[in-house]
């Protein structure tokens, strides 16, 4: 079948409608689009692939590509949680993202996205063919260069298919055989348009003055010294010129000459002068500069970045590659990752599939440190908080924020204030005890009405706080809690899996003939001890999933202190900082525990049954693959409601108003018997701050999910526990 029958056959025909509104565009079917461009606008593709990767131009090509390449792709899907909830997710396992990490035999991730970003920036457009495995699944991909491929138009589409010139011919592809990325052209949607052929004009001056330097190299004749005749002068026979310049060469040559350094003694009548011949050379050096600053500023990569600082400034330098990231590479990966997901991962794996890149904008640090300025003058944050967002050790001096000697405490005390009359500055004492029975009714009366004034807004504040705390709506902020911080710590539970994962595969392939001595019976190490004995496989967990639960712990206080009525700002004392840490200490050992026994039983069956290293590796990839889908979500709505109730126990006490705090159940068929289940025989019970719950099976709990000291409870009461504590304000009953 030919391709104008295939395409007459597969392509849809839209029979024109009689709205002109709804009138589909008319394309030349078979036709190569090609826009604004004549000769003179924008040069064909194959000329700005071969003609445009030159001079300076090759070089902010080359570091925009070099940037892209150093990108690592994600791919993520869509998870809704609840109705009316969704938040996107890594997915470490899915098949997409192991071809982009791959894409074919011959090249890797980081050699196609420089190839990718080289066509991108000088042609606008950048090809990838799609090889499936027969199924439909994407198996390869291999870059195709915008000089071969041509694309297709018809009636109803603009981009109906495409052709590959090639050595032996013509291959025609369909549209979904094909990831087409483009920066498209402002007077032709369908078409790309590059850095290169929008500067045309100064690409071809830079390369006229470039070609300039270079022929006058390579073709200047003029001489460094001439002999110039005076009047008297005998004009030697060319046997004499011929022996005078080998005799000159040989003495002067500066390299072996018999007298370089002295001055030399001219013939009879004659004097020796010198010429300059880059005279014209220097004029073509400003011009050069011009262009080149010219071409740079369209590629959007500055000087710095290709290693010419302007300004040693460190300031400067973070600058440049601020705005470098920000708006070079930012909105060329961008286009390629909505290609591959428009035309790769949504048409194979559906809507719900994205494919993104790694964060790698850097944070504006001068508007960091800006604001961390500005707070610290408006008494936002004290100098403790900033000093913890830089990652350093409290201070006993930075507990409270930055003041000024014009900052005068008021106690509400007699002669606390600077500015309240003093004993001395009162008027003067009257000693006619009948003058002051009226004043004194006054007072009495006054103080009756403030006492009065201030039970009223007692009982005002503890109202608010029974409100804030009842057990209704302590729950909805526990979902909330869970809505905000779950994904997130399951996205990074999610990744530390896949980074042991990795870590397990390398230290297997290190130690593939230790695994042929296990498998033989000739060896009795435990290579998963070792393993686990890796710097790295714990201390993922302090990358990833520490900060988080120390986010949620703080956020969790924070909001109990502010709705208790107290400033929001909760002190990171040094035994709450150290209790933190053992608490993540005793997360990381009992992850990998669990971990280590999965991987330990997995590999020893595969031993067992006599399995090479390639099955083995497969066992391992499965299991974590099974580790990452069952546990992390666990884990996460664990440690989340651990976190949370360790930063509600801490702001309760350093509120110093929580005399007691109260169990509370979700009072649902989830709950646990000893809980409060059916009978809900927890749910309403009060202990003072400091003493403990007793579970109906005798463990003893600080919280929910929290054991005396700060840990965790037990797995059968601590895991997925649903439970929530509220306080217990003192000398208020009724909350």
């Amino acid at each position: 079948m030919s391709w104008r029958d295939w395409a007459a056959r597969n392509i849809l025909r839209v029979h024109p409608a009689h709205d002109r509104a709804l009138t589909n565009p008319i394309y030349r079917f078979g036709q190569f689009r090609t826009g604004i461009t004549a000769t003179e606008q924008q040069a064909t593709p194959a000329q700005l692939v071969t003609d445009g990767f030159a001079g300076v131009q090759a070089t902010a090509t080359r570091a925009i590509g070099n940037r892209v390449s150093d990108l690592e792709f994600r791919v993520q899907e869509h998870i809704r949680a609840e109705a009316g909830t969704a938040t996107w997710e890594d997915n470490d396992t899915h098949p997409l993202l192991a071809v982009l990490q791959r894409p074919n035999m011959l090249l890797s991730r980081r050699q196609l996205m420089k190839v990718t970003s080289y066509w991108l920036t000088l042609t606008g457009e950048a090809f990838w063919l799609i090889v499936t495995n027969g199924a439909g699944a994407t198996r390869e991909l291999w870059p195709m260069s915008p000089r071969n491929v041509e694309k297709l138009a018809s009636d109803a589409l603009p981009v109906a298919g495409y052709v590959f010139h090639g050595d032996k011919g013509e291959t025609h592809y369909s549209p979904d055989e094909v990831v087409w990325m483009f920066d498209p052209d402002p007077a032709d949607p369908f078409k790309g348009v590059g850095v290169v052929g929008p500067q045309a004009r100064d690409f071809d001056a830079g390369t006229f003055a470039s070609d300039t330097v270079r022929n006058h190299f390579r073709q200047d004749a003029t001489p460094k010294t001439v002999l110039k005749a005076t009047d008297d002068a005998r004009m030697p026979d060319p046997e004499q010129k011929n022996a005078f310049w080998a005799d000159w060469g040989n003495r002067y040559n500066k390299r072996g000459g018999e007298n370089v350094g002295l001055p030399a003694f001219l013939p009879s009548g004659f004097d020796i002068q010198e010429l300059g011949g880059a005279s014209n050379i220097e004029e073509a050096k400003g011009i050069m500069e011009h262009l080149r600053d010219t071409l740079l500023m369209a590629s959007g990569v500055p000087r710095s970045i290709l290693g010419d600082v302007v300004d040693a400034n460190r300031a400067a330098a973070d600058t440049n590659r601020l705005v470098f990231d920000r708006h070079t590479i930012k909105p060329q990966v961008g286009l390629i990752c909505d290609a591959l997901t428009h035309q790769l991962a949504v048409p194979e794996f559906g809507v719900d599939t994205r494919v993104v890149v790694e964060a790698f904008v850097s944070d504006d640090e001068d508007l960091r440190l800006r604001e961390e300025q500005q707070d610290l003058s408006l008494k936002v944050r004290s100098i403790n908080q900033v000093r913890q967002d830089r990652g350093l050790d409290p201070v006993e001096w930075g507990k409270d924020p930055i003041g000024s000697f014009s900052d005068q405490p008021y106690s509400g005390e007699p002669g606390a204030n600077l500015f309240a009359p003093s004993e001395q500055e009162s008027g003067p004492d009257d000693s006619d005890d009948s003058s002051d029975e009226p004043m004194q009714e006054a007072d009495e009366e006054l103080e009756a009405e403030q006492e009065e004034g201030r039970a009223f807004l007692v009982r005002r504040e503890q109202a608010r706080i029974a409100a804030h705390f009842a057990p209704e709506a302590a729950w909805s902020r526990v979902l909330q809690a869970e809505a905000e911080f779950i994904p997130l710590m399951l996205s990074n539970l999610r990744r530390v899996f896949a980074g042991q994962k990795a870590l397990t595969l390398d230290f297997m392939a290190k130690n593939e003939d230790l695994l042929r001595a296990i498998q033989g019976g000739y060896s009795r190490a435990d290579l998963v001890e070792q393993l686990f004995e890796l710097e790295d496989m714990t201390r993922l967990f302090d990358v990833l999933v520490t900060p988080i639960r120390e986010d949620v712990f703080k956020k969790s206080g924070e909001a109990v202190l502010q709705g208790l009525g107290k400033p929001p700002l909760l002190s990171f004392q040094e035994a709450a900082i150290k209790t933190m840490r053992a608490q993540g200490a005793e997360l990381v050992k009992l992850a990998n525990a669990t971990t280590k026994a999965k991987i330990r039983r997995t590999l020893a069956k595969g031993i067992e049954e006599g399995e090479g290293f390639e099955k083995l590796s497969k066992r391992v990839r499965e299991e974590y693959k099974t580790i990452s889908k069952s546990r992390a979500r666990t884990i996460a709505r664990t440690e989340v409601g651990h976190a949370v109730t360790s930063g509600q126990l801490e702001g309760y006490d350093q509120s110093e108003i929580v005399a007691e705090k109260q169990w509370n159940s979700a009072l649902d068929e989830k709950v646990r018997d000893t809980h409060g289940g059916p009978g809900h025989l927890m749910d309403g019970v009060r202990v003072a701050l400091v003493d403990n719950f007793t579970l109906l099976d005798g463990e003893q709990a600080k919280a929910p999910r929290v054991a005396p000291g700060g840990g965790r409870l037990s797995a059968h009461n601590g895991i997925n526990c649903r439970c929530f504590e509220t306080p217990i304000v003192e000398g208020d009953q009724g909350i």
